[in-house]
């Protein structure tokens, strides 16, 4: 009797193929929901990298007590009432920007689905939901990422024609985090050069004026009037000005001659108090145009601008915001890396993207598609490398936080025009499952609990 043995690999194949083509948005939220609270949860007994000053600084705001004061107020607000609810532990620091970090995913994925088809916008979030630096700045009490989500959403709202309520978010911004005015920057520049550019001030409609003038007014209600909100309430005063009065008085006799001299110092301490959005904006200028590093910064620390676009200097040389590790006999084993590292397999596709789109314009090709990625991608990128060329040295990158959306938002654009050309599905399915898995390891690789390394 013999025993015959078949294995069919059509089916387990069709299998995988089908779960491929079933996976949705829903299921990559899922997925990032499970890392984000596997990495959160990790690190229960530290605070990582500035969560040192928002944690307390969220504790005081919930005290009525002003703190952070050149930071804008919102998620400040929103932790203290995390905090409120759930306690003051490493929870209610991180859970809602976790939240924040799913909803980013949730609207960049509406907002590319208006320039591509669902699965090139999946794609798309997919490239972001895997960028180490946004993973790890939307799984920390960090400010930015909140002010992401509601710049994202400024911009869905205002491709759906939603002006005020796009407003109203780029209001909300602003709020999170002064940054967020790179997002009103965009909406503003767009609108002018996607739909203004052919025509006149004298075809400007009635409507269109009073529209403009409407969100304008909306975005000074929300932002200004919720900074001069929470100035009235919290009533925050800048740094002291300590007055030293000096008294000498000296007792003579009846010739005049000094015998007793006597000093008194009179100390006095001033206080400036805020009381309105533009002295608080003017505070916040001032103070960072005067911030020094604490500590002398080596030469293989600084990280200039275009490091992060270029494979210029250490690609691997990034911030570390918390390192644990164990000592076991002779061997050290590192177990939690918070590093902000940026991820080249997205990160260096900035430049042959902006290549695309003025390569679309010279050809007269330009779509909407190619003004958003050029005016978003240059105004939150070119304020840092002027910066690095002029000015300082950029030490951490983790302002490049606000480009890397828009490069992955011109991935999953280029991929839609690339692949439709290339003739055998193999090697369109292939170059797409390439790139997306390389950046999966590289995710992984870099992720905070150091599984595999």
């Amino acid at each position: 009797m013999s025993l015959k043995l078949e294995v069919n690999l059509r089916n387990p194949l069709s299998k995988v193929w089908s779960l491929v083509k079933n996976f949705n948005i829903g299921h990559l939220l899922l997925l990032s929901f499970a890392l984000h609270m596997f990495a959160i949860a990790s690190t229960p007994d530290s605070m990582i990298f500035d969560e040192v000053h928002y944690v307390p600084s969220a504790v005081a705001t919930l005290n009525l007590q002003s703190a952070n004061l050149e930071h804008t107020p919102l998620v400040k607000i929103f932790i203290a009432v995390s905090i409120r609810l759930f306690g003051n532990w490493w929870f209610a620091w991180r859970f809602p920007i976790v939240l924040f970090g799913l909803a980013t995913l949730v609207v960049f994925y509406l907002l590319a689905k208006r320039f591509m088809l669902p699965n090139y916008a999946l794609l798309s979030t997919a490239f972001l939901s895997f960028d180490v630096m946004f993973f790890v700045h939307s799984s920390i009490y960090i400010l930015d990422v909140p002010a992401i989500f509601f710049g994202v959403l400024g911009l869905e709202l205002y491709f759906a024609k939603r002006y005020k309520w796009c407003a109203a978010a780029l209001g909300l911004s602003f709020l999170c985090k002064e940054l967020g005015l790179f997002f009103m920057f965009i909406v503003v520049i767009y609108h002018l050069a996607a739909h203004l550019r052919l025509k006149s001030i004298k075809t400007f409609t009635k409507r269109m004026i009073a529209t403009a003038l409407i969100a304008i007014s909306v975005f000074l209600l929300v932002g200004g009037g919720g900074l001069w909100t929470y100035d009235a309430i919290y009533q925050p005063i800048t740094n002291p000005v300590v007055i030293n009065n000096v008294h000498v008085n000296i007792l003579q006799d009846v010739n005049g001659t000094p015998i007793n001299t006597t000093t008194m110092t009179v100390v006095s301490t001033m206080w400036s108090s805020v009381n309105n959005p533009i002295e608080h904006l003017l505070y916040a200028w001032k103070y960072f145009t005067a911030l020094v590093p604490a500590v002398e910064t080596s030469d293989k620390d600084l990280r200039p601008s275009w490091g992060w676009i270029l494979p210029f200097g250490d690609v691997f040389n990034s911030p570390h915001y918390l390192v644990v590790a164990v000592t076991v006999g002779s061997d050290t084993h590192i177990t939690l890396n918070w590093v902000a590292q940026i991820n080249p397999l997205i990160a260096y596709a900035f430049l042959p993207l902006l290549g695309l789109t003025v390569f679309d314009f010279l050809r007269k090709r330009g779509k909407s598609i190619d003004y958003l990625y050029i005016i978003w991608a240059l105004v939150t990128y070119i304020p840092w490398l002027v910066d690095s060329l002029f000015f300082t040295k950029m030490t951490f990158n983790y302002y490049f936080l606000y480009t890397i959306p828009v490069i992955c938002l011109g991935l999953g654009w280029a991929y839609s025009r690339l692949l439709p050309k290339i003739g055998n599905k193999y090697a369109r399915y292939g170059l797409v499952t390439l790139h997306i898995v390389a950046v999966s390891v590289f995710f992984l690789y870099f992720f905070p609990l150091t599984l595999f390394r």
